[in-house]
């Protein structure tokens, strides 16, 4: 065998190494990577409620990122900070562009199912919060088997108790039992510790809950409440609120108002904080003063705070259960023009087949009660025989045989489940016994190898060492003559000469504002913070540039005679971003001028600044052409973002689509800029 092929042979026997070492890594050496330690610290951070130290954690992972599978793990868990901090559409921004980026791959790793179990969850959670259960469920199933091959597997239980949830949703009870029951068995294969098995215990005591089995619902809420002293503010809130509900399906309200009395004074005080709590608290109060005669004189007002807390949040669905219970209080306090005012809107409405079979049932017997009242018999004996048709749909042995049925057939389905993990770990173990072999006797040629070349590489060396320290020689001299040259030097020279020179009034003006413009831009932009005044400043001497250069459009500027510009702070470029988007996307392709509107208003608790253009309508993180790269909206976004996780009080920056685009920024009087 010649040298030449030796050589051959040896290289194609490295490259393999190479790709194989690299197989390797993919799959198991990333949990010692720096980048992967800093996305969990920053998963650990959105948790703790801490976002400003997350955004920088994330920062710092992709900094140190090793491949696109640790960097694309870091923007996964961005996704998680959008959700948290920002909103739905820039969580999915991330979720679209992690899940694109692994449909491209023809091997999955399991950093790769790490992160599409993350985005996957993130996006079960937004398709839940829009209530739409089917796609949530199909997502979440998809997340599972993410998860049985990522490094998530205990967030499995977790993942089917949301889709029991689901389930729950679209009145399936047997199926949310199922899932329940699900989640708490893989808890127990996967050896999960008690502790942590609250959420599976509470949603199956739930579920036995609303088929009324209450043997087996006090069992299983048992094991949840007797874990309270571990748990989180709302976690304890949801164990209590089981017990009211427990009582109360039972009639015996002695005991509900115990449990009531508790949840009222555990969240009374953080009300604001807990916004959907406080109105379900408020909610189940009402109820439980109805159904049992005491305080009725607080029902009314709780019912109306209950009603604005969840509309301000968003949630269509308590409305129907809310105005029944109003029913209930008009007829409980004997005023009938208020009870006959509800009843005719509802039987104007049209039946919703999506709400609750709890609450339909709840809104029948309320009905009953009614026409009982109006002395109506045959409207209320025709909803009674309704309601008994939901009661013993809830209550029939058809439901529970159902239940037992699916629960018996999973028990199955987890010992496949067990011996699937059991054989998944042992086909790991001999994969990379295998590689261990293959990487050995590779390492033994690649040796070989190295020291055929051993002095040719030398030569090379001290040739390359050379041109090294020529380069770096040439790029100090380059360096020194850059860093005589400052910006204020190259303004300076250009004031001079436009003093020197001047031709047409119009032109020295020009020019002399494309100076101050330039010297602005670059004080301002080292700065965190300036006044209103100098943005303003900042922002009409770019617009008269633009103007004068033969851009056509109009700009019109109003300010509150009550703001002070001056002592007013804001981030820098804050307007200037927008207006400059407003011109090189907003205004693209008209054939007529378009219109800026800028607006400062004083608010009672601030200032805020209104950019409105009638031209086209772009979004962010999304670039509308011209070359542009979004950078700008970037920037204001984590800056903002930074800067809000230091005050109580927090700068809004949001764009709205109108006849045109309209951003409305909101600085608060008490807000610190330091970073």
């Amino acid at each position: 065998m010649t040298k030449k092929t030796l050589i051959s042979y040896a290289g194609a026997a490295c490259l393999l190494s190479i790709l194989l070492s690299g197989c390797g890594n993919n799959e198991n050496n990333f949990l010692n990577s720096e980048s992967v330690r800093f996305s969990q610290m920053a998963e650990d951070s959105i948790l703790q409620a801490k976002p400003g130290i997350a955004q920088k954690l994330i920062e710092k992972a992709q900094k140190e990122a090793k491949d696109s599978a640790e960097y694309y793990f870091a923007e996964a868990v961005r996704s998680s900070l959008m959700l948290n901090c920002v909103g739905l559409d820039s969580a999915m921004h991330y979720i679209d562009e992690v899940e694109d980026y692994c449909s491209r791959l023809s091997h999955l790793s399991t950093l790769h199912h790490t992160m599409l179990t993350l985005t996957g969850h993130n996006r079960g959670l937004i398709l839940q919060y829009k209530q739409q259960p089917d796609a949530a469920i199909a997502n979440y199933q998809k997340v599972v088997e993410h998860s049985m091959q990522g490094l998530y597997k205990k967030w499995i239980p977790s993942i089917y108790c949301k889709i029991g949830d689901l389930y729950g949703m679209k009145n399936d009870f047997p199926l949310q039992a199922y899932f329940y029951r699900r989640g708490l068995f893989v808890a127990d294969s996967l050896a999960i510790p008690e502790t942590n098995k609250y959420n599976c215990y509470s949603a199956l005591g739930f579920s036995y809950l609303s088929i009324r089995d209450f043997d087996q619902a006090g069992e299983y809420l048992a094991k949840a409440y007797r874990m309270k002293d571990s748990l989180s503010v709302q976690e304890q809130f949801l164990a209590f609120n089981n017990y009211i509900n427990y009582y109360y399906y039972q009639r015996k309200y002695d005991q509900a108002w115990e449990y009531m009395t508790k949840v009222y004074q555990m969240i009374e005080p953080c009300k604001d904080k807990m916004p959907y709590e406080d109105a379900l608290v408020k909610t189940n109060y009402a109820d439980l003063a109805i159904q049992s005669g005491k305080n009725l004189n607080c029902a009314d007002g709780f019912l109306k705070e209950a009603m604005a807390r969840f509309e301000k949040l968003g949630m269509i669905t308590p409305r129907h259960y809310l105005e029944s219970m109003q029913l209930w209080l008009a007829l409980k306090t004997n005023d009938l023009p208020k009870a006959r005012n509800l009843v005719g809107r509802f039987e104007k409405e049209a039946p919703d087949t999506g709400i609750e079979i709890n609450y339909r049932k709840f809104r029948n017997s309320a009905l009953i009660e009614y026409y009982k009242t109006t002395h109506n018999a045959e409207k209320a004996l025709s909803i009674l025989e309704s309601n008994i048709g939901i009661e013993d749909s809830l209550r029939s042995d058809r439901q529970k045989k159902y239940v037992a049925d699916l629960s018996m057939r999973y028990q199955n389905d987890i010992t496949h489940l067990r011996q699937s993990i059991t054989i998944g770990r042992q086909e790991n173990k001999i994969m990379l016994l295998r590689l261990g072999i293959a990487s050995g006797a590779i390492i033994l040629i690649g040796l070989v190898v190295y020291f055929i070349g051993y002095l040719q590489r030398m030569k090379k060396e001290r040739k390359y060492q050379f041109e090294q320290h020529l380069y770096e020689i040439s790029k100090l001299k380059m360096q020194n003559i850059r860093e005589k040259i400052s910006p204020h030097f190259i303004f300076n020279v250009l004031n001079r000469e436009i003093n020197s020179h001047p031709e047409s009034d119009t032109e020295y003006n020009r020019l002399m504002q494309l100076t101050k413009l330039l010297r602005k831009g670059l004080t301002l932009s080292g700065r965190p913070a300036i006044s209103l005044t100098d943005e303003l400043d900042f922002v009409t001497t770019y617009v008269s540039l633009l103007q004068d250069t033969g851009s056509h459009f109009s700009f019109r500027f109003h300010k509150d005679s009550e703001v002070d510009t001056e002592s007013v702070q804001v981030p820098s470029m804050i307007i200037q971003t927008p207006v400059e988007n407003a011109i090189k996307h907003g205004f693209a392709g008209m054939e007529q001028g378009g219109v800026i509107d800028l607006s400062i208003k004083k608010m009672d608790a601030g200032t805020q600044i209104t950019v409105r253009n009638n031209g086209l309508k772009y979004t962010p993180f999304r670039p509308a052409g011209n070359n542009s790269t979004g950078t700008g909206l970037k920037v204001i976004y984590q800056t903002l973002m930074l800067m809000n996780a230091r005050n109580k009080e927090h700068i809004t920056f949001d764009i709205r689509e109108n006849e045109g685009t309209e951003v409305i920024i909101y600085i608060p009087y008490i807000y610190t800029f330091n970073w």
